[in-house]
């Protein structure tokens, strides 16, 4: 298990014109089964991601395609973790960790965009 710390790189208004794009991203790795939770830190100065993977080198890969990182937007710490099993881990926790891990969709490089 993973979690990711993302830093904005730039004002949040900055990082609101991309949020459609790294939104479809995040979604695309809920739909992977690797995304458990996300969402912005407060104050809006970055994000926090719980995660697994393969390795942490499979989630290196998948965060070099996220929008706001290949614009120089963002920029993420990668903290792994082992899920401990006490006092009791949740059911959705339970349902999360054990569902096979599906392929990482393509997606878009937002620099080729016309």
């Amino acid at each position: 298990m993973f979690v990711l710390l993302s830093r904005f790189q730039q004002p949040f208004e900055a990082i609101q014109r991309l949020l459609v794009e790294h939104s479809a991203w995040v979604q695309s790795h809920y739909d992977s089964g690797r995304f458990l939770v996300s969402g912005r830190q407060e104050p809006p100065v970055g994000g926090v991601i719980v995660a697994r993977a393969e390795s942490e080198q499979e989630l290196r890969e998948i965060l070099a395609l996220d929008p706001l990182q290949q614009m120089g937007l963002a920029a993420y710490d990668i903290i792994a973790f082992e899920a401990a099993d006490f006092p009791k881990r949740s059911q959705a926790f339970a349902l999360f960790a054990s569902k096979p891990l599906q392929k990482p969709p393509a997606t878009k490089n937002p620099q080729t965009r016309g």
